[in-house]
């Protein structure tokens, strides 16, 4: 299939969840604090998951061009995750 084409139907799905995200603000629908509770949970969670996966490759790539072995460098960043974790609690 074309990039192009690809793009096209990654762009339509990302505006429809958009906009599937914003019925409740845009609908007269009474959510329970439960549920916005668990919305927002989940965007949040979303959006960790993404910078955190989004910096593991490049950190790693980032180890390994300074001359640490792959093994190394893969500890490297589990190490600075999990005191991440540890520290921003």
């Amino acid at each position: 299939m074309d990039s192009l084409v690809i793009g096209a139907i990654a762009s339509l799905g990302a505006g429809l969840a958009t906009v599937v995200g914003a019925l409740p603000i845009l609908l007269p629908i009474n959510l329970t604090q439960r549920v916005q509770g668990i919305m927002l949970g989940f965007g949040a969670g979303v959006m960790l998951a993404a910078t955190s996966f989004s910096l593991i490759l490049p950190g790693t790539e980032a180890a390994i061009a300074q001359g640490a072995s792959k093994p190394y460098a893969a500890l490297t960043i589990v190490i600075g995750i999990l005191l991440g974790g540890v520290f921003c609690n």
